[in-house]
């Protein structure tokens, strides 16, 4: 009887035993998901200094405190998503959700509809996305005003990704963007992508920017800030404005054909 009751107490410890490291192997697994996730948070890589005023010291009483506006610190990464992308750094003009703060200032910014620290896809506030996210701002009819009833705006914030059934793989990102819905106004000609209207000259997108031995185009460094060349690529975006009410319109007056000049030394 003796033995018996021996041989339940080992089977009660193993089990015990096997118990206790199941939950260390649990305990271990959630903690690495958590350190590796922790490790992707965004800019975790970058010194506190290179964005706030307190550097290492900064808390949540001083992170506002930085050394330059979100829009430039943020530019200095995202350079072209910042040109076609929704507009930031102002003083909204209406009370905005309580889910899309604005900064101290009372200003619209980056992180007013991202976390600047986050993790998740996108960086992204809340669960709204698309025209749902949109809404949660404006008006429709905000949309409607605008040339192509705010389809351009509506599908995305930003214009950084190009769309899922994008067909014209060799131009940049912003560029298929536009092509998803103006493919009509594309041809091809000898291996160059020409865009524009039945009414408006042929332009070529797609092509480095390369003035090296050309004596006919300006110098990189000469041109508007207004002008987005994409990894140096001409793009739809370099003469026309993508994300505004706006929509495809120039992005400065080509009166004069100033912004032909612009990179045409003629």
């Amino acid at each position: 009887m003796t033995c018996i009751v021996f041989d339940w107490v080992r089977v009660f410890q193993v089990r015990i035993y096997a118990l206790l490291f199941l939950c260390i192997g649990i305990a271990l697994v959630y903690g690495l998901l958590g350190f590796a996730s922790a490790k992707n948070r965004h800019l975790d890589s970058t010194g506190c200094q290179t964005c706030h005023l307190a550097g290492n010291a900064v808390t949540a009483n001083n992170a506002h405190q930085l050394i330059d506006t979100q829009e430039r610190l943020c530019k200095g990464c995202h350079v072209d998503a910042l040109a076609v992308s929704h507009p930031s750094g102002f003083q909204a003009g209406r009370l905005l959700p309580a889910e899309y703060p604005v900064d101290w200032k009372g200003d619209l910014t980056c992180s007013s509809c991202h976390l600047v620290h986050g993790d998740n896809p996108g960086l992204m506030r809340g669960n709204k996305r698309g025209k749902e996210l949109c809404l949660s701002c404006h008006e429709i009819e905000f949309f409607y005003q605008m040339a192509d009833g705010g389809v351009s705006v509506l599908n995305g914030v930003h214009l950084a990704q190009p769309p899922k059934d994008s067909f014209i793989e060799i131009l940049d990102s912003y560029s298929q963007h536009c092509m998803s819905c103006h493919y009509e106004n594309v041809r091809e000609v000898s291996g160059v992508i020409l865009a524009h209207s039945q009414t408006t000259m042929p332009h070529p997108v797609g092509v480095q920017y390369n003035v090296s031995g050309k004596e006919k185009y300006h110098e990189l460094d000469s041109l508007s800030e207004k002008i987005t060349l994409p990894d140096g690529q001409l793009s739809c975006i370099s003469c026309h404005q993508a994300y505004d009410e706006k929509h495809g319109e120039l992005v400065m007056s080509n009166k004069g054909s100033a912004l032909c000049f612009q990179c045409h030394n003629i």
